[in-house]
């Protein structure tokens, strides 16, 4: 591909200006997926930051075309499929995977107009189908009836989702319904299969809001699986538009427009970032009476701008006479329609298998995830109180990117996944039993780079020298210029091993002074905006943050810590990423002076 493009190889002396034609083949070159270091050497640059400093300064990751989720999902399989010591919670997240591969390899097949499945006609369940298994149009469902939909809901959904059906054509309820609920219950097919249904029927526009590009791929992904094996329908298109002219829309903070109307669904709205002034958009498209709002997420924080919608607080404090329990569990767990006129449930994994639900064993989910506070969230619909904590939620999810959109410098399943590009690293060792953060970010050269967080490793109950061993892989994979260690408690067995093999390892003693540094320093990079993660591969790093907090020592000093008996472990893996940023002093270059106190 780049021997194709007619480049200009001319050198460029040192601090010279380059001119608008090598900056246009640069951004040719980088729109192709050339690699960034091919770029250079191609065009003669005198490094590769210059290409990210055009790419940010030019913003040409709006003009990259996303990659495909089933790529970027086949990526992280080959990754956890090539790990050594495969851990319960990998064997879950390729179990997984693999579920959500089929269901897009369905997808795509169905796009190439071609049949992947167990044999069976399209359109034909359990010998049913009729005159549906006839060659159709893309996107014709001027056949499909109410009755073919009553028979798809009555065959494949369960008790717990079917509740939330009923919520949704009774008039009574219809409106706005709010669902807390578990992770991997289903909520986000049985919303697509009821918007599906629809416009299939009423003609009304659906649009789906998803906190990421990769979900809301998801949502568009099940409508297509549904129309071809319920209906024999292809479906095609972005937005999609039916053959009664309604047309579904998929849209993230990364592609938002307003001027749209229609059923309005917010996918995972504790999770997405910007909120207000995404959610200031989209509350509009729903006006019309006739439309319906349907909000439905995990829990993350309390702090979280749209806890104020679940909680009713917005509003309560314009109704001070109004009431509006969210404690009351059983109440919501069948579901409940508020002063606010909002329908509430809570569904957690518990109640969806009292239901009926038999598709996980609950005795497996707790031995893969045995942190019982990491568990209420994800499972239990369980928010976390970060009223006292140092970092702010917002803060946090501002910086998650979608890596195959923001970091095209960065192969995970490269034997060198950075190059030799330089990398910061730091680690919150463990005892036996406990939890142990490794991280890998990207160490910036000038002021203008970010810190990227490329992996994060946990391993628990693992002793210290199969611990260093894991080290010793990842030190053989990245370029590792900085290396920082806990050297407190087991940190001063284990960093014995770690000098072993990287000998310019710091070893930190922890006291309020250094651990004052430690959170100032992170609070600093991200209140610049130089931090990223990747919001698929680490959706859980802003819980870890949260657990950190100001304390007083017995001699009234400020200090931070978190508590190991609530939350998130004990935050291990933001300790272990604020031990990275520590490779740069803690003002580097330029700009804004921070103070802070580390004694009263």
């Amino acid at each position: 591909m780049v021997s194709e493009l007619k480049l200009d190889k001319k050198p460029f002396k040192k601090g010279s200006k380059y001119s608008q034609v090598i900056i246009d083949q640069a951004r040719g070159m980088w729109l192709t997926s050339v690699p960034v270091s091919v770029i250079v050497e191609e065009l003669g640059l005198n490094n590769s930051r210059i290409v990210y400093q055009w790419r940010d300064k030019f913003e040409w990751h709006l003009l990259k075309p996303p990659e495909s989720v089933l790529l970027t999902t086949s990526r992280e399989f080959n990754r956890i499929m090539s790990k050594e010591d495969k851990s319960k919670q990998d064997w879950f997240a390729l179990d997984k995977m693999a579920d959500l591969m089929l269901k897009l390899e369905k997808a795509e097949a169905f796009k190439r107009g071609e049949w992947v499945g167990t044999g069976r006609s399209p359109g034909v369940k359990n010998g049913q189908g009729g005159n549906k298994n006839k060659k159709r149009k893309k996107n014709d469902v001027s056949d499909i009836t109410e009755a073919d939909f009553k028979r798809v809901f009555e065959d494949i959904l369960y008790p717990h989702q079917n509740i939330w059906i009923e919520a949704g054509e009774n008039e009574l309820t219809r409106r706005v319904r709010f669902i807390l609920k578990s992770r991997q219950i289903g909520a986000t097919f049985t919303f697509a299969l009821e918007a599906f249904r629809t416009a299939c029927l009423t003609g009304n526009d659906q649009i789906f809001l998803s906190s990421t590009v990769a979900q809301a791929e998801v949502f568009k992904s099940f409508i297509r699986v549904i129309a071809f094996e319920q209906f024999g329908v292809e479906i095609a298109g972005n937005p999609i538009t039916l053959s009664n002219q309604a047309q579904l829309h998929f849209l993230s903070p990364n592609a938002f427009a307003d001027s749209r109307s229609g059923d309005v669904y917010f996918d995972e709205c504790f999770k997405t970032r910007n909120w207000k002034k995404m959610e200031g958009i989209a509350q509009p498209m729903a006006t019309l009476s006739k439309f319906k709002k349907t909000y439905f997420s995990s829990p993350t924080a309390k702090s979280h701008e749209a806890y104020e919608i679940w909680d009713g607080s917005r509003y309560t404090n314009y109704h001070k006479d109004v009431v509006i329990d969210i404690e009351d569990h059983k109440a919501l767990v069948r579901g409940r329609k508020d002063e606010d006129g909002i329908w509430r449930n809570v569904m957690t994994v518990h109640d969806a298998i009292e239901l009926g639900w038999d598709l996980v064993d609950l005795d497996q989910l707790h031995m893969e995830m045995p942190d019982p506070a990491l568990f209420a969230v994800t499972y239990e619909c369980k928010f976390i109180d970060d009223a006292d904590s140092v970092f702010k939620l917002n803060d946090l999810l501002n910086c998650g990117v979608e890596r195959s959109l923001a970091w095209l410098d960065f192969d995970p399943d490269d034997d060198k996944p950075y190059g030799e590009l330089p990398v910061t690293t730091g680690y919150d060792p463990a005892g036996e039993g406990d939890n142990a953060s490794f991280v890998v970010l990207s160490k910036p050269e000038v002021r203008e780079e970010k810190f990227r967080l490329f992996q994060s490793y946990n391993w628990r109950g693992i002793r210290a020298p199969r611990q260093c061993d894991r080290i010793e892989g990842v030190n053989s994979r990245y370029n590792i210029e900085y290396m920082e260690i806990d050297n407190t408690g087991p940190g001063i067995f284990v960093g014995d091993f770690v000098e072993d093999i990287f000998p310019q390892v710091v070893r930190i003693t922890y006291n309020p002074d250094y651990k004052g540094r430690m959170v100032q320093k992170a609070l600093s990079v991200i209140d610049e905006g130089r931090f990223e993660y990747d919001v698929d591969e680490d959706h859980d790093l802003p819980l870890h943050f949260l657990t950190v907090n100001l304390k007083y020592t017995d001699d009234g000093r400020i200090t931070y810590r978190s508590s190991r008996n609530k939350l998130v472990g004990h935050g291990d893996k933001a300790w272990a990423i604020m031990h990275a940023f520590m490779c740069e002093k803690f003002n580097p270059g330029k700009a804004r002076r921070f103070s802070f106190d580390v004694y009263p």
